[in-house]
């Protein structure tokens, strides 16, 4: 064979060679590329954003299944004495409401472990966060945070008066001594004596004077009067704290 045939003879394998190495760049490249694709997907991306409270709408409660506050939003405007699929799923919150939120551990607004969650009012939505309690069950409205624990009024007890009834701290016309007690929601209450107490009506917030003087209207029950802080004004002295409350 001459030497002009065994050269052309090998041409075939040189160029098929150079292709091969023609194409590994490029698989490369498709490789590098893929990975960093991979990367930006499992990478920073994949992190959940943390919530803002105001993605809580002003005038409701809000809840999430995350402790970021992200996800699915529970919105509640009053109490629910059950929450159905979100029963012990509750790990952050945000009280865009002007109530109390009282948090229970059982349906119904009770407790096993005399242990109860309480989320202040917050309109403006300037914080969110835990409820105080993993365990929830029923959530409630309250005016005050004191009713999430117990009764809205003070507990009052008083002895018998040995002498039998007197003018003095008598809005009932008993022998005992009564009180009355406003709250922070504006509500006055008339506390008898015995532990129990009644609404009179709300409102008295906007007083900011409120006392016992005497029995002015000569009813043997002793008169309230109260100062109205915008006007200055006084009320008219009578048992009317006693007749609201159905006890004259």
């Amino acid at each position: 064979m001459s030497l002009l045939s065994r050269l052309n003879r090998r041409r075939p394998a040189a160029r098929s060679e150079a292709r091969t190495q023609a194409t590994r760049p490029a698989a490369l490249g498709l490789a590098v590329l893929t990975a960093l694709t991979a990367f930006t997907t499992l990478g920073p991306a994949a992190t959940p954003a943390q919530a803002d409270p105001e993605d809580c709408p002003r005038g409701y409660f809000c809840a999430w299944k995350t402790d970021h506050a992200t996800g699915e939003m529970l919105k509640l405007t009053q109490s629910a004495s059950t929450l159905g699929a979100w029963d012990n799923q509750i790990n952050a919150v945000s009280n865009r409401t002007n109530q109390y939120v009282c948090g229970y551990d059982e349906p119904g607004y009770t407790t096993s472990y005399w242990s109860v969650g309480v989320r202040e009012p917050d309109p403006g939505g300037t914080e969110w966060g835990y409820m105080g309690m993993r365990s929830l069950s029923s959530l409630k409205f309250v005016l005050t945070g004191r009713e999430c624990y117990g009764p809205a009024y003070t507990t009052w007890h008083a002895e018998p008066n040995p002498a039998g009834p007197s003018r003095f701290g008598n809005l009932n016309g008993d022998d005992e001594a009564d009180l009355l007690a406003r709250d922070k929601a504006g509500r006055l209450w008339f506390l008898p004596g015995n532990g129990t107490g009644k609404l009179v009506g709300g409102g008295w917030g906007a007083m900011n004077a409120l006392t016992r003087h005497g029995d002015f209207s000569a009813d043997g029950k002793e008169d309230v009067i109260a100062r109205e802080a915008s006007t200055g004004k006084l009320s008219a002295p009578a048992s009317r704290s006693a007749r609201a409350a159905g006890t004259a």
